[in-house]
């Protein structure tokens, strides 16, 4: 490796001093090196003077273009340069250098460098401003704040909350203090909260092209010419409310939003009167908090700075957009899950990152070391409810999630409240107790129960996972897959009962599996469930996934015949067949 570098980069260096007549220069930052070029523009400025700086691992990676201070104080800002003279070229993500033509990975860098100087200084492609807000608005700024405040098309009074941890201190941007209290808490344990203070969330059109305003005159102006309405609602919002002034602010790109802030402080000046210094901390002729807000900004604190916010956005529609396309069709269901052993826990993870925002977790059993090989939480939630302690895993990992828990057994939860899970539009039944999972079902079929229910479970070994969808408008349901033995009718193995395992006394059985076979089942699961609530079936269906078969037949377990010549991880849809219909859903055989 250390010779295939080298040697690109004396291969470059010829290139350089032969096409270009660079000029090495002495700087070697961590093995770059750079060059100086001077590249011939179609513009006013002729000739300009720029640095390639060659990583250490070129061609691997993409040249740096720096600009040259004098012609950076002629020039900037300029869409792609930045503060710190550093001109983008290609965006690393989105291009693969070619390591077998290093010559041609700098000439198409020189012309991006080139192309993008001479559009800058003509101004022919300020437009690619719009969709470098971030780049331009961030620079410089020493105060960071979080946002889990949504876009939202109206303005709308939120709060700014300050809190510190330990030796830091931070500020959320939020709908409301107990908004950011309780987002706060669900990740850190040691906050102690210093000041709320309302703020103002402005959806502006736009803020016009870097520069961008610093000073009190500056924002009035930019607003009166940019978004007169918003301009508006300033000016409302500062006639209310003292300093320093919170105002958080989005402006909508090709790609989503930008989302930026800044603050309006306390009005502050020093006038000198002969050899005397005065401090002016209002308008003349007003009393303190009394003169039109129009004064403060453009006349007597007109050149009173604004500071600039760099915000973190940290609401839900930001971090699902980033992990996937923020179209999640479950992102409004709430959903129940029933069963919180190693299925139900693990599927509440797949839930969530599936868009899931509203989960209610039941289980009345707690954590103990024989579950966390399988289960989604380990060792250290050990004699911690179930539900608890995935909530508490899920919610330090997404802290915008709403999860609430029950320490009870769904048949209590029925007793006292029969309509329970109709606030669901999602029943999951994880609990693998037959007796029960059939209670639900007649329940179902009787219309108490008036939302879909989805039951899960898997057979040992994982040789297949199973779901049933049964939606209370269609016909078919659990027990039409059961025979008059209670065996299930679409079971992969014959007689997977004697599979079970039992330790040392009474109540230990279990049905084996590895946590690895369990992803499988449940990625496959998933989409299942995203066909369901998108209305996509019609009827209610059994899902089967298939495991590993190959590993079955060369053991020789026995399987039923119509899967054994079925391969591995498949998956089967098959709506439930009106010949195995059960008196429960009214129906006959």
């Amino acid at each position: 490796m250390k010779e295939f570098y080298e040697s690109a980069q004396k291969r470059a260096e010829v290139f350089l001093k032969e096409k270009y007549n660079a000029l090495p220069l002495d700087d070697n930052i961590s093995g770059d090196r750079a060059y100086k070029i001077i590249l011939e523009l179609d513009c006013h400025i002729k000739n300009v003077g720029i640095i390639l700086q060659l990583p250490f691992n070129f061609p691997d990676s993409i040249p740096k273009v720096l600009v040259e201070e004098e012609l950076f104080n002629k020039i900037y800002p300029i869409p792609h340069l930045n503060s710190e003279k550093v001109l983008c070229t290609f965006d690393e993500h989105e291009v693969i250098p070619n390591a077998d033509n290093p010559e041609g990975i700098i000439i198409e860098i020189l012309n991006r460098a080139r192309d993008n100087l001479q559009k800058g200084i003509k101004g022919s492609n300020r437009e690619d401003f719009i969709d470098e807000y971030s780049a331009y608005w961030d620079q410089d700024i020493q105060e960071v704040y979080y946002s889990i405040v949504p876009p939202a098309e109206k303005p709308e009074m939120i709060c700014i909350y300050k809190y510190y941890d330990g030796d830091c201190v931070g500020g959320i941007f939020a709908k409301s203090r107990l908004h950011a209290k309780n987002w706060l808490d669900k990740f850190r344990d040691n906050c102690i909260e210093d000041i709320t203070k309302t703020a103002l969330y402005l959806p502006l059109k736009g803020l016009g092209y870097p520069p961008f305003p610093k000073m009190n005159k500056e924002i009035y102006s930019t607003l009166k010419e940019n978004d007169p309405d918003s301009l508006k609602e300033l000016l409302k919002f500062l006639r209310n409310n003292d300093r320093p002034s919170y105002i958080l602010f989005s402006i909508p790109l090709q790609h989503g939003y930008f989302f930026g802030a800044w603050k309006h402080n306390k009005p502050y000046k020093e006038e000198s009167i002969g050899k005397r210094k005065k401090i002016i901390k209002h308008s003349k002729g007003f009393r303190p908090g009394k003169a039109p807000v129009e004064l403060e900004l453009i006349r007597d604190f007109a050149k009173n700075p604004v500071s600039l916010l760099h915000v973190i956005r940290a609401d839900k529609e930001r971090l699902f957009y980033r992990g996937g396309d923020g179209m999640s069709p479950l992102k409004d269901v709430k959903v129940s899950v029933i069963g919180c052993g190693s299925i139900g826990s693990n599927l509440t993870d797949k839930l969530v990152k599936m868009g899931v925002n509203h989960l209610c977790l039941i289980d009345h059993e707690k954590l103990s070391f024989d579950n966390i090989a399988r289960h989604l939480c380990g060792a250290s939630y050990v004699d911690r409810y179930k539900t608890k302690a995935i909530q508490d895993l899920l919610q330090k990992h997404y802290p915008h999630l709403k999860i609430s828990t029950l320490e009870k057994d769904i048949t209590e939860i029925l007793v006292e409240n029969q309509e329970f899970l109709n606030s669901f539009d999602l029943n999951i039944v994880a609990i693998g107790n037959i007796a029960i999972e059939f209670r639900l079902n007649r329940l179902i079929n009787e219309s108490i129960i008036k939302s879909p229910l989805l039951f899960i479970w898997v057979e040992p070994y994982l040789a297949a996972g199973h779901a049933v969808y049964i939606h209370p408008d269609n016909r078919g349901c659990l027990r039409c897959l059961f025979n008059e033995k209670l065996i299930f009718r679409e079971s992969v193995l014959k007689n997977p009962g004697q599979y079970t395992k039992r330790e040392a006394g009474c109540q230990t059985s279990f049905v084996p599996y590895g946590a690895l076979e369990i992803d499988g089942y449940l990625f496959e699961l998933s989409k299942f469930i995203i066909k369901a609530n998108s209305n996509r079936l019609t009827e209610n269906t059994v899902f089967t996934w298939l495991g590993d078969l190959r590993k079955f037949r060369k053991l020789n377990r026995p399987m039923e015949s119509k899967w054994i010549s079925k391969s591995s991880y498949s998956v089967y849809e098959t709506a439930i067949p009106d010949k195995y219909f059960c008196e429960d859903c009214r129906s006959e055989i």
